[in-house]
């Protein structure tokens, strides 16, 4: 009874202790150009972005973007931190579960706070070509009466690797109700 409990718990623990694909790596930083469209306005500025392995599939993340919105001329600080948990499907391929949490900060107006889920998957193509495909769903808590709804994304990327440690990445982020983001940017990864 007990070697069964024992060997059920050892095969149900399998899956946790997968490491990440050997091609990735989850040690990384990334700055660039970021540009934010919608209905209403748009917005030009910088973005940072670092990721940090604490264990073979468990990373910890970081972004945070500064923003001019063109229309009015007012300043948007966005941050996003986070943990997530990375499982090899193949030797290229990795599954990724993220969760963080969020901040908006205009520079007038009330600062919203937020989180987002995230799931999808990382594929190394080749030794020039990584890409990351992301579905999410974030929800920003009601502050001062602003009550932004709910929202459903997906997060597009590619980086043109240049050698083992440095490439140029490239994201997307489309929404179904709010803005578009695009990205782009050199990388560094160890």
């Amino acid at each position: 009874m007990y070697r069964t409990l024992l060997a059920a718990c050892l095969l149900a623990g399998l899956p946790l202790a997968a490491q990440a694909s050997d091609a990735l790596s989850y040690n990384l930083i990334e700055a660039g150009y970021i540009h934010t469209d919608s209905d209403n306005a748009s917005a030009d500025g910088v973005a940072i972005k670092a990721m940090l392995a604490l264990h073979p599939s468990v990373h910890v993340f970081a972004d945070y973007s500064a923003q001019r919105v063109d229309q009015v001329d007012v300043d948007v600080d966005q941050w996003r931190a986070g943990i997530g948990w990375n499982h090899e499907l193949s030797s290229t391929t990795d599954l990724l579960l993220r969760a963080s949490w969020l901040g908006w900060r205009p520079e007038y107006g009330s600062d919203v706070d937020g989180y987002a889920l995230e799931l999808g998957g990382r594929l190394f193509a080749n030794h020039r070509w990584e890409v990351e495909a992301l579905a999410g769903w974030e929800n920003y808590a009601e502050h001062n009466g602003i009550n932004p709804e709910p929202e459903f994304y997906g997060r597009l990327g590619a980086v043109a690797r240049f050698n083992e440690h440095w490439g140029l990445g490239a994201q997307v982020r489309l929404g179904k109700q709010s803005s578009r983001e695009w990205f782009i940017g050199p990388r560094a990864s160890w």
